[in-house]
Order: structure tokens, then sequence, then C-alpha cells
């Protein structure tokens, strides 16, 4: 199925309606509504979004990717958002444009939606699709081999929120 903007928030509300266990998010910089001074300045649809992902789930991981160039533009941004929600594991990844969502559920297998759409509110002209079982399980393993090179967000406290592995 392709997601354009409007479809695209309404599929990720329903899997979270379907109460998964966990949600792995790849996105390429980060707009939730949480600026570089901390402050929260939009509790945008994004913020709602990553904030019950926060509540209602365990071991939900954020990789962000960014460019070598931006990464320390955009590193006050992933640390205050990494202690806002620091149930979360938060890491980055330079060279990485991975964008996706992979849900998964106590009894079922893995969903998952992956394409253009980054995590934020941004109504550009984009898609996404929503995968079937047999690229979910590939999607899984190439986030995998991005996590695990992935650097993990340091707080200003000086330790990340969570391991993640």
């Amino acid at each position: 199925m392709i997601l354009t903007y409007p479809d695209y928030v309404h599929e990720i509300l329903d899997h979270l309606d379907a109460r998964p266990v966990r949600v792995w998010i790849s996105t390429y910089n980060l707009h939730i509504g949480i600026s570089k001074t901390g402050a929260i300045f939009d509790k945008s649809i994004a913020h709602k979004i990553v904030a019950r992902i926060a509540d209602e789930t365990e071991d939900s991981r954020v990789m962000i990717g960014q460019s070598l160039v931006t990464a320390r533009q955009y590193m006050p941004r992933m640390i205050n958002c990494a202690e806002y929600f620091s149930s979360i594991n938060w890491r980055y990844k330079i060279d990485s444009h991975l964008k996706s969502w992979i849900f998964f559920y106590k009894s079922g297998p893995p969903e998952a939606i992956a394409g253009g759409r980054n995590l934020g509110d941004s109504s550009w002209a984009d898609l996404s699709l929503v995968l079937d079982a047999q690229q979910t399980r590939q999607l899984i393993a190439f986030y995998e081999s991005l996590w695990i090179n992935a650097k993990p967000v340091i707080t200003s406290k000086g330790f990340a929120p969570k391991d993640g592995r």
C-alpha cells in the first residue's frame, strides 16, 4: 500500500492502536517539536506519536540519520529529545538516510512501513510503503546492521539513556 502524508500518519496511529511491545524508527534529521535549547515549542502529531511510543512500549529505538556536516548542528536537538523521551533508545548514524517504522507485537509477526517520509509533520510530496512479511524481515536485518554501528546519543548528564543492544 502506498502512503502519502495523511495516510502515513493514520497507518502509524493504527499500528500504535494495535499495542506493539516495541517500535524501531529510523529517520533522517528529527523534527518533533523540541528545540536545540530544549524548549517544547510544538506538540505536533510527530511529538505525540513519539510520546505514545515512550509511554506505551519498552525497548523502542530511534535511529537518526545525519550527514557529517549537519551532525554537530543537530546534536543539541538529539540530546534534548533523548532526555525528554528517556525510555527510548536513541542513536545517530552518519550517512544513513533510512526512513522506516518497524512494529513488534506480543503475538504475530512484525509489521513495517518504509520509504521517503521522515519522522516529522512535513506535508511535502513524498510517500512510504507498507511492507510485506519478507520485506519486513529484510528491513529488520538492515536496520540491525545500521544500529549496531550507530553512535549512542550522549545526554548532557554524560550518559546514553539506554544501551540499546
